[in-house]
């Protein structure tokens, strides 16, 4: 099992992204994950729709986990979907405020996706990507 503790943080923990137990995929590329969350692609790789489910702003979570795979402030996705949703393009992901939320999005959802604690993770989801 791979740990990663980000630096700057306290009480830091791992993060992964979960998908609906009954989604075929049973693993994605941190491309693809990218593609996903900053809306370019709107599907899993075998073409089924992907509905992300994202945290909310304020969120130490989404912090955390857009720093890490993106590997810049959050601040730039912000702006970036700020410009994305006045342009009309393309939806955001779906908005919770609780790790529990986020669960039942992607548990009552066959095409969700979202990402979680690692310690979060129950039975009505997979892990397909842990954050390095």
């Amino acid at each position: 099992m791979i740990f990663m503790f980000f630096c700057c943080q306290s009480g830091a923990e791992e993060l992964v992204v979960v998908v609906n137990k009954a989604n075929p995929v049973t693993t994605l590329q941190k491309s693809q994950i990218i593609d996903i969350y900053m809306g370019k692609f709107v599907a899993f790789p075998n073409g089924a729709s992907a509905f992300p489910v994202d945290f909310e702003s304020d969120m130490s979570l989404r912090t955390a986990f857009f720093e890490t795979l993106l590997e810049q402030p959050v601040s730039r996705v912000n702006a970036y979907w700020s410009r994305l949703r006045f342009a009309g393009k393309v939806r955001p992901p779906a908005k919770e405020r609780t790790v529990q939320g986020v669960l039942a999005y992607i548990r009552d959802n066959p095409g969700g996706v979202g990402y979680l604690p690692a310690n979060a993770v129950t039975p009505d989801v997979k892990v397909v990507y842990r954050l390095e």
